[in-house]
């Protein structure tokens, strides 16, 4: 046997092929993942506006009831309908403190609160 045949029957093999179909999976992996993450970065957008909304939606109503609860309590005063409604659901209002001070600690201690509802309160 001929050592020039042996190498004649072995084939060149090119390494190309494969790292090209490794560099292309890479490629469309991570152009999927920026593709899924700015679909997630908008998602997360479209929901924190609408959040914005309900959370203003939700401070009318808080306003919305706060003022109704100033009414009945008003009322009560020349209303026998209205001082049983505040009667039967302890209805009380505390009216709203001065500005905070500076030597006051901080974190919402100092609000002033709202018309509330002790049986409300107690089913929590």
């Amino acid at each position: 046997m001929n050592p020039n045949e042996t190498h004649a029957s072995q084939e060149v093999t090119s390494t190309f092929l494969p790292q090209l179909l490794v560099a292309l999976s890479i490629l469309i992996l991570l152009g999927w993942q920026v593709y899924s993450g700015s679909r997630q970065y908008f998602a997360f957008m479209r929901m924190s506006d609408q959040q914005a909304v309900l959370v203003s939606q939700a401070a009318q109503a808080e306003n919305k009831i706060q003022s109704m609860m100033t009414d009945l309590l008003r009322l009560s005063q020349t209303d026998a309908d209205a001082k049983t409604i505040i009667t039967k659901y302890r209805i009380t209002y505390n009216p709203p403190r001065q500005a905070v001070s500076s030597d006051q600690p901080a974190g919402g201690q100092n609000l002033p609160p709202k018309a509330t509802s002790p049986d409300r309160d107690a089913k929590k």
